[in-house]
């Protein structure tokens, strides 16, 4: 559910803007450039990630986008869904993000986890879920920051 809100989120954004480029790097990397603040691409993560969002350790980077100071990011994961959200929960206690919100897990594993520290801009949204792209593994989301 949490991951269709976020892919919900990002269309919406892309929808609704009237300046948008594509480059193309040297090593194939495509990024697309939606106004001055938005970047999105499949091959390599937001360069905005905090110290409490960081790709999760031995994932494969599916797709980002960076969104003035916050950002999205979808990655995949032999890890149980339950491993990839105490990994979260614990850096987030490390960088003083104590706020907590989550959730138990859905019929089909999905679990979300929103997380903040009060009074600022620092908050973390995991999403940890089945793929459902057909490859067994665990989808993992980010939503961090401000946008």
């Amino acid at each position: 559910m949490m991951f269709r809100v976020l892919l919900s989120l990002a269309g919406a954004t892309l929808l609704g803007a009237c300046n948008s480029s594509v480059e193309t790097g040297a090593d194939g990397n495509r990024i697309v450039h939606v106004g001055n603040d938005i970047t999105m691409s499949t091959h390599q993560p937001p360069k905005n990630l905090p110290a409490y969002a960081p790709l999760y350790p031995g994932s494969t980077f599916v797709s980002g986008m960076e969104m003035g100071s916050g950002g999205t990011v979808t990655m995949l994961t032999q890890d149980r869904p339950a491993v990839v959200i105490a990994f979260y929960e614990k850096l987030a206690a490390e960088q003083k993000l104590s706020q907590k919100m989550g959730s138990p897990p859905d019929a089909d594993g999905t679990q979300a986890d929103m997380i903040s520290q009060p009074g600022t801009k620092r908050n973390l949204t995991v999403t940890v879920g089945p793929n459902h792209d057909g490859e067994p593994a665990t989808k993992v989301g980010l939503l961090y920051g401000a946008p």
